[in-house]
């Protein structure tokens, strides 16, 4: 006869034998006795008791209870702050009424009816520049296009987008760039060409060279090549600016000044924007590493992988001699009377790199942490590259001069 094998079932066989022997052996009063008093198995077994986990992240019961009767939603992006713009609006046009001033960049001064570009920059700057390249070259694109701005320091906390610069129109505009008077950064460009009395230095007498089969073909490889540029400008250049802020001493001297200190006075705040704001730039460099190389004295050692800094800054040595070739003898990158988007796109970065000239910045005499740090960055290795290529500098310097 076959054995059983199971525990459950053998155990039952044999309470089942035991059960039937004593039934057996005794009287029968006995035997009945013994069967009524026998206690009937209960209907539902009866759970086993599992170990009481002692973990400290375990939720409590009640609370895993009420999460799972309340599940989380994702509600949308808020929208821009519209209070403090209409603030803002009202002050200017009060201003205005008791007040003949000219425009300014100020936004107590200028009129009623002058957008607001809000971006990074520091109010007490006095040549205005942002220190920011994503702002900075918005910037200098709407001064190339002569539309005056109200410049509004602010952070990327107060973006409808999450990111700056975004700009407020405080007329009612039919354009389909942007809706409800303000206008993101990835619309700007469409928004300003379609507000501004002078062309983009790049699409200048566009309809004469629809005309032209010669023309639109240059115009074509023209666009092309202004692409390649940027491309440039948008990769190796962007790596060489987040490796020296953020892995160079630069970090203490110029970015914390920048970007931490005014955003909090709290030292644990501090603390840690400065990790996040580190752990994001080392985060895109590693994104767009192209090398594995073992660290070496050139080199930065991340949590994530190796950062490779000579061939970060090899990359964008190359970039600024292909820029500077690019640009060859002509005044502004489109070789028209009128700097277009890729001129502001490289002052972006070139306006910022030199700015601690000692002349027109805001360096000097203003005792707020900056002005060692903006002079760093020009003896930096990144700042050499662009003072030394004669082209690029004296294009700054014409921007600056002449749209600042």
């Amino acid at each position: 006869m076959a054995t059983s094998t199971d525990p459950e079932t053998s155990t039952d066989n044999t309470s089942r034998d035991a059960s039937s022997t004593s039934s057996t052996s005794l009287p029968k009063h006995q035997s009945s006795a013994t069967s009524r008093a026998k206690p009937q198995p209960h209907p539902h077994p009866q759970p086993q008791s599992q170990p009481r986990s002692t973990s400290f992240w375990r939720i409590p019961g009640p609370l895993k209870t009420l999460f799972e009767a309340v599940p989380l939603h994702t509600y949308p992006a808020n929208p821009l702050p519209q209070r403090a713009a209409q603030s803002l609006l009202r002050r200017r046009r009060r201003l205005s009424s008791s007040s003949s001033s000219s425009p300014s960049s100020t936004p107590d001064a200028a009129p009623p009816s002058t957008p607001s570009l809000w971006l990074w920059i520091n109010p007490a700057a006095t040549d205005r520049l942002s220190f920011n390249p994503s702002c900075l070259r918005w910037q200098a694109y709407l001064a190339f296009l002569q539309i005056p701005v109200v410049l509004v320091p602010s952070n990327n906390h107060a973006s409808p987008s999450g990111a700056l610069p975004f700009l407020i129109s405080n007329t009612d505009s039919s354009s389909s760039s942007g809706g409800g008077g303000v206008v993101p950064s990835n619309k700007l460009r469409r928004w300003a060409e379609e507000n501004s009395a002078v062309a983009d230095g790049n699409n200048n007498n566009e309809d004469e060279d629809n005309d032209d089969p010669t023309a639109a073909a240059q115009k074509r490889e023209d666009d092309a090549r202004h692409e390649a540029y940027i491309s440039l400008v948008e990769t190796s250049i962007r790596r060489a600016w987040l490796y020296t802020l953020h892995h160079t001493p630069l970090f203490t001297s110029l970015t914390h000044p920048l970007y931490i200190t005014p955003a909090s006075q709290s030292i644990f705040i501090r603390t840690a924007l400065s990790h996040q704001l580190r752990a994001a730039a080392t985060a895109e460099l590693l994104k767009s590493s192209t090398t594995t190389t073992t660290s070496t004295s050139s080199t930065s050692t991340t949590e994530g992988g190796i950062i490779d800094a000579e061939e970060i800054y090899t990359r964008a040595d190359e970039a600024f001699e292909a820029l500077e070739r690019g640009l060859g003898g002509e005044e502004w990158f489109s070789g028209k009377a009128r700097p277009g988007w890729l001129d502001a796109v490289v002052f972006g970065y070139t306006g910022l790199v030199l700015r601690g000239d000692g002349g027109g910045g805001d360096d000097e005499g203003r005792g707020d942490g900056e002005g060692d740090g903006w002079r760093m960055l020009r003896e930096s290795r990144l700042g050499q590259m662009v003072e030394r290529r004669d082209g690029l500098r004296r294009h700054r310097e014409r921007i600056v001069r002449g749209y600042f």
